[in-house]
């Protein structure tokens, strides 16, 4: 029997380390056991848990309000980020935001230099924007 007999045969290395990550919130939110006493439910059974905070209305809003930039700004910013996220030209806003927030969730350290920039000013970056996903990226 290999090992990818539980896993499907479509699933690849990033689907498999998400799985993984939720495996270990899971383990770390429980009770510390002896691991022979750990059943774990197959994730059917497993209720989704998830916690916007008070902050999920204002920061709803604010996704909104991003989506009202336009590509130019939204490129000027990838670009003086220095962040490795393309942009096509037949892209649409929307597609780029996708892009950026996919590279953040995935580059946690980018997201503490974001933070930490917005507080200064950019010469090309809107710095309503530049606040803007810093909001978002605090918790």
């Amino acid at each position: 029997m290999s090992w990818q007999s539980g896993l499907g045969s479509t699933m690849k290395t990033h689907d498999l380390a998400r799985a993984l990550n939720t495996l270990a919130r899971s383990l770390r939110e429980g009770a510390n056991a002896e691991l022979a006493a750990v059943t774990i439910q197959p994730v059917a059974d497993i209720p989704p848990t998830l916690s916007l905070g008070a902050n999920a209305p204002a920061a709803l809003a604010l996704l909104v309000r991003l989506a009202a930039y336009s590509k130019d700004e939204w490129r000027s910013l990838i670009n003086e980020l220095e962040l490795d996220v393309p942009v096509k030209a037949t892209d649409s806003v929307r597609d780029i935001i996708g892009r950026l927030f996919k590279h953040l969730n995935d580059h946690k350290d980018i997201q503490q230099k974001l933070i930490e920039r917005a507080s200064k000013p950019q010469a090309n970056v809107s710095p309503e924007l530049m606040k803007a996903l810093s909001i978002l990226m605090s918790k």
